[in-house]
């Protein structure tokens, strides 16, 4: 089944790369289903996709108006991912919280680093304090990314 998808991913390349790519990335079943529903056929049946496309003499037009779909859902999501973070800032007000959970992971990361430093450590302890300053360092991360900008 996997060869079937990958001959219409090759068969939609020589018109759009773009969505040819996309049919064996991870939105392949999105993909598929717009071009279903553009040519008609089943999402679940690449053959019969690839003999629509072969036989039909607007297919180039077809797979262009489906690369333009795909590239506005593209659009919206990156759009609404904004719009939550721009949400997110202006109800955030004048809240202390943001400021003291900041404050609290920028210092849980610090004591980490030292107790490493300064404290000898046992063999048992190690694994538990990677994970921590795992842990610590992708909320140290956010906080940046938070306070400094970026999306």
């Amino acid at each position: 089944m996997v060869t079937l998808f990958t001959a219409l991913a090759d068969t939609v390349k020589v018109v759009s790369p773009v969505l040819g790519t996309a049919l064996v990335g991870p939105l392949g079943g999105a993909v598929t289903s717009l071009l279903a529903g553009v040519f008609g056929g089943s999402s679940s049946n690449p053959e019969e996709l690839i003999e629509k496309i072969a036989n039909d003499p607007e297919s180039y037009v077809k797979i262009k108006q489906v690369e333009a779909q795909l590239e506005q859902i593209k659009a919206d999501r990156e759009r609404k991912s904004l719009e939550d973070v721009e949400h997110a800032r202006e109800h955030k007000g004048n809240s202390m919280m943001v400021g003291v959970m900041s404050l609290s992971i920028v210092w849980g990361f610090l004591v980490i680093l030292g107790v490493i430093m300064f404290l000898p450590q046992e063999a048992s302890d190690i694994d538990i304090i990677k994970i921590m300053i795992g842990y610590f360092a992708g909320c140290l991360t956010m906080v940046v990314r938070h306070w400094f900008g970026g999306v």
